[in-house]
C-alpha cells in the first residue's frame, strides 16, 4: 500500500460519483442538453437549443481536473510496475544482549552487600560507658534533669550504633566507581602510617626519648617555676622610680631632682644586687644543679639568663610609662614642682 496508489483509487472513485450525481433541481438532462421553463411554464426551445445556455465554467474545470488526475495516477502506476528500485525494509537497530548494564549490575550488588553488612549483629555500647559519660557532666547541671539526661544517652547509644556500623561497611566493603553512587557517604579508611615498624620491642627506646626529651625542655626543671615566681614577686608589684612623689614636696631645682633621681636609681639597683639576685643564687646553688649534665650545663644558664633578661625588661617598661603618664594633660597634678629663674 503506497501513496500513489492511494491517489488513483481516490481519482477513480470521484470519476464513478460524478457519474452517478443527480440533476440540479429545476433542470432536465438530455442527451447533454437543458430545457428550460419560462415562468408561465412553457419550455422556451429556441433559448434552450442554444449551447452557451448549457456551458458550465465549473463542469468543463473539474472534467479537466479529473481527466488530469486519471493520466497522472497511471503514470505514476506504470512508473512503479516496472521500477527496479531496492525497496527493502531498513535495517532493524541493534539492541543489547540484556537489558541491565554491567554499571547497573555492580550497583545494585553493592547495595545489597551493604545492607546486609548493615543488618549484621552488632555488641552494643556498654552500660558502665553511659555512666562514665554521665559522671563527667557537673552534678549541678544534672538536677533535676534525669529525663533530659535519658535522651541525651539514648542519643549517643544510637550514635555510636550508626558509627560501628559505618565502620563495618567501611572495613568489608569497597564503594565501586560507577554512575548512580555519587550521593553514597562510603568513605575507604584512611591508610596506615608509612615507616612506623612495630614489628620491634619500642618500649625501652619510646622511655629513652621521654627521659631524653625531659633532660632537653629546660622549663621543666623545677628551677625554672622557682625562678618565675621569684621575679613576680620581687619585681612584679614595683618600679625602679616613683616621681609622682616629688609632688607633694616644695617646689626644687632641676638640678635637685635629677640628683634625687639619679639617687633613687642606684638604690634600686642595689637593692635588686642585695636581696632579689642573692634569692636567684640560691635556687641555682650547687646542690640543686648537680642533677646537670655537663653537655646541658650551657643551654640551661642560657635559658636562665634570657628569664631574668626578660623579667628585667618588664620592669624597666613599667617604669618609663609611669614617666610617660606624668606628662598626661588630664593628670597635671601629679608634675613635680620645679624652680625657675627668668
Amino acid at each position: 500500500f503506497t501513496l500513489q496508489s492511494f491517489f488513483l483509487d481516490f481519482c477513480i472513485w470521484c470519476h464513478e460519483q460524478q457519474r452517478k450525481t443527480p440533476p440540479i433541481a429545476g433542470e432536465k438532462r438530455s442527451n447533454g442538453k437543458h430545457d428550460v421553463k419560462s415562468k408561465s411554464g412553457v419550455e422556451e426551445g429556441e433559448f434552450a437549443a442554444l449551447n452557451l445556455h448549457n456551458y458550465r465554467l465549473a463542469d468543463k474545470k473539474r472534467d479537466q481536473l479529473q481527466q488530469f488526475l486519471i493520466e497522472r495516477a497511471l503514470k505514476t502506476q506504470h512508473e512503479m510496475k516496472y521500477d527496479n528500485k531496492d525497496l527493502s525494509k531498513p535495517t532493524p537497530p541493534e539492541y543489547p544482549q540484556e537489558m541491565m548494564s554491567d554499571d547497573r549490575k555492580v550497583r545494585l550488588n553493592y547495595e545489597f552487600l551493604r545492607k546486609c553488612v548493615e543488618s549484621s549483629p552488632i555488641p552494643p555500647m556498654s552500660p558502665e560507658w553511659l555512666v562514665n559519660i554521665k559522671h563527667k557532666i557537673a552534678e549541678h547541671l544534672r538536677e533535676g534533669k534525669d529525663d533530659f539526661l535519658n535522651e541525651v544517652l539514648a542519643e549517643v547509644n544510637q550514635n555510636f550504633d550508626t558509627s560501628m556500623k559505618k565502620s563495618l561497611v567501611q572495613l568489608s566493603l569497597k564503594k565501586p566507581d560507577v554512575p548512580g553512587l555519587e550521593d553514597d557517604d562510603l568513605v575507604e579508611p584512611s591508610e596506615e602510617p608509612v615507616g612506623l615498624d612495630f614489628s620491634k620491642e619500642w618500649h625501652e627506646s619510646f622511655v629513652a626519648n621521654k627521659r631524653e626529651i625531659s633532660y632537653r625542655l629546660m622549663i621543666l626543671y623545677p628551677q625554672m617555676p622557682k625562678l618565675l615566681e621569684l621575679c613576680q614577686r620581687e619585681l612584679g608589684q614595683q618600679i625602679i622610680l616613683d616621681l609622682a612623689e616629688y609632688k607633694a614636696e616644695s617646689p626644687m631645682e632641676f638640678e635637685t631632682l635629677r640628683t634625687n633621681v639619679t639617687y633613687e636609681c642606684e638604690k634600686m639597683e642595689e637593692r635588686l644586687l642585695g636581696h632579689w639576685y642573692r634569692e636567684v643564687m640560691k635556687i641555682f646553688s650547687e646542690r640543686t644543679t648537680s642533677v646537670l649534665r655537663v653537655d646541658l650545663q650551657e643551654p640551661f644558664y642560657s635559658c636562665v639568663t634570657t628569664l631574668m633578661s626578660n623579667q628585667l625588661k618588664l620592669l624597666k617598661e613599667e617604669t618609663v610609662n609611669a614617666w610617660v603618664l606624668l606628662f598626661d594633660e588630664e593628670q597635671r597634678f601629679r608634675l613635680p614642682q620645679l624652680n625657675m629663674f627668668l
